[in-house]
């Protein structure tokens, strides 16, 4: 894994911040679509879609954030930030002929609170499995 202070230069490290924009434009126009537009499929997995989509959209923004920026407590900006985002999200969903919903809002935090709690997991695991993978593959020497 590259130093995280380090520019991102080629394709392969821009890849994960283009996956997250296109993503995070997708849930957008997708929140957006006026309710006739929208699948009854969804419309009857109201809740799961935005705690998926959200559980998504965090694991997204929190390896993004982990490889490009070492910033204290980034954690929580993450959470309050999405968070803040979700509510917005919701609000504006009025103005194209749909109901916000506290319910969907709160969908969206336990999406991102599952969300990062998944990220953080893996990222810990993965810091622990880095020195064994290392130390395999010098014993097999």
């Amino acid at each position: 894994m590259q130093d995280r202070t380090t520019p991102l230069k080629s394709i392969k490290d821009r890849t994960p911040t283009i996956v997250l924009a296109a993503y995070w434009l997708a849930l957008v126009i997708g929140t957006h679509l006026p309710a006739d537009q929208v699948p009854y499929t969804f419309s009857t997995l109201d809740k799961t879609v935005h705690f998926g989509a959200y559980c998504g959209l965090t694991i997204l923004l929190a390896f993004t954030i982990y490889r490009m920026m070492p910033v204290k407590y980034w954690e929580s900006y993450l959470f309050v930030g999405l968070g803040l985002f979700g509510a917005l999200d919701e609000y504006t969903q009025g103005f194209v002929g749909r109901m916000p919903d506290v319910l969907d809002w709160l969908a969206d935090i336990l999406g991102i609170g599952v969300g990062l709690a998944s990220f953080l997991f893996a990222a810990a695991w993965w810091r622990v499995r880095q020195p064994m993978a290392s130390q395999e593959s010098v014993g097999r020497r």
